[in-house]
C-alpha cells in the first residue's frame, strides 16, 4: 500500500532509506502493533491473531489513519508453542495482548527428545499467516 502524506510514497521513504539518501519524512514501521490495530478498527484482540481478514483490514486501515509503514504479519512472541503441539489460550481479557501458552508441547528432556516436526500445512497459527500473507500480496 503506497500511502501519501508527504511527497514521497512510503515505498520511495523506504528505497531512499536503503540508498542511504534522505527521505521526505522518517517513515513510522510499528513493531507488534497488530492488537492495537484490531481494536482501533472495532475488532477484539483475538481477531488480530485468528482472523486473517480483519487482521489485515485493521493493519491497513492503521497504516493509513496514521501514516505506517504497513507491514501486515500475524504472529505472537511464543511462536512454537502451539504449532508443536502444545495448548494456546486466545486474548479475551482486558488485558491480554496476545495469545498466551498453557500447556507446552515440551515439559521434560524426554518431550525434546520424541519432538517430531508439525505439519507445515496445518500447524497452530500457520494457516492464518499464510492466508494472510495471500490476502495481502
Amino acid at each position: 500500500m503506497a500511502a501519501r502524506t508527504g511527497t514521497m510514497t512510503d515505498r520511495e521513504r523506504i528505497e531512499a532509506l536503503l540508498r542511504r539518501e534522505k527521505p521526505d519524512r522518517v517513515p513510522l514501521w510499528p513493531f507488534g502493533s497488530s492488537g492495537y490495530a484490531a481494536l482501533n478498527a472495532g475488532y477484539t484482540i483475538a481477531d488480530a491473531y485468528n482472523n486473517p481478514v480483519k487482521a489485515l483490514d485493521s493493519q491497513r486501515w492503521c497504516s493509513e489513519q496514521y501514516g505506517w509503514v504497513c507491514t501486515p504479519a500475524i504472529s505472537y512472541a511464543s511462536f512454537g508453542g502451539w504449532e508443536f503441539g502444545g495448548e494456546i489460550d486466545w486474548p479475551t481479557g482486558e488485558y491480554d495482548q496476545a495469545p498466551k501458552v498453557l500447556k507446552h508441547s515440551v515439559e521434560t528432556e524426554d518431550d525434546a527428545w520424541t519432538l517430531s516436526i508439525p505439519d507445515h500445512k496445518t500447524a497452530g497459527m500457520v494457516p492464518a499467516m499464510k492466508a494472510l500473507s495471500k490476502l495481502s500480496s
